[in-house]
């Protein structure tokens, strides 16, 4: 037995929605399906440890609610990008374990290949960290040191070569 049927679709039968799809047709990925798919990865994990697993990569930056993730959870089984295992891993038998299709690991691929895509493109914008050198600055955003912080108050020249490069 695979869920119990308070975990399925109130009667409604499970319409896999992969078959002759390409991966890209789900692109761009919401924030909360990429980052269930990178947890899961190659595990089979339940809903509240995926929860539980994303905040902690996060490193609180993304707190996702048990609707969201259990919403997720349910159109990521329509569009076949996870599966429902029966065999749970541990002691917890009444919980669903999900893990990666074949399916989702494609789209993973895609959305990954869209993400480079658009953080290279940012880069050569001058926007990400590399593009200028100004790598010092924010590790995330690539940008340079705040004026404020670094002393320069004024806002005169230094803020300007600050907002606009110099």
């Amino acid at each position: 037995m695979l869920c119990s049927p308070k975990h399925q679709s109130y009667g409604r039968s499970r319409r896999v929605k992969a078959v002759g799809r390409y991966p890209e047709e789900l692109l761009p990925l919401r924030p909360a399906v990429f980052s269930i798919v990178v947890v899961l990865g190659n595990e089979k994990l339940h809903g509240y440890e995926i929860m539980r697993r994303i905040g902690e990569s996060a490193g609180g930056r993304m707190v996702l609610r048990p609707s969201t993730v259990y919403g997720s959870i349910k159109r990521m089984l329509d569009d076949g990008l996870i599966e429902e295992v029966d065999d749970s891993p541990g002691p917890d038998e009444h919980r669903c374990y999900y893990v990666l299709s074949a399916f989702g690991r494609e789209v993973a691929l895609a959305e990954v290949e869209r993400l480079e895509a658009l953080v290279n493109r940012a880069r050569a914008e001058g926007i990400a960290a590399g593009a200028r050198g100004d790598e010092a600055g924010d590790p995330i955003l690539g940008l340079g040191r705040d004026p404020v912080r670094t002393g320069t108050r004024d806002g005169s020249e230094a803020h300007d070569r600050y907002l606009y490069g110099g």
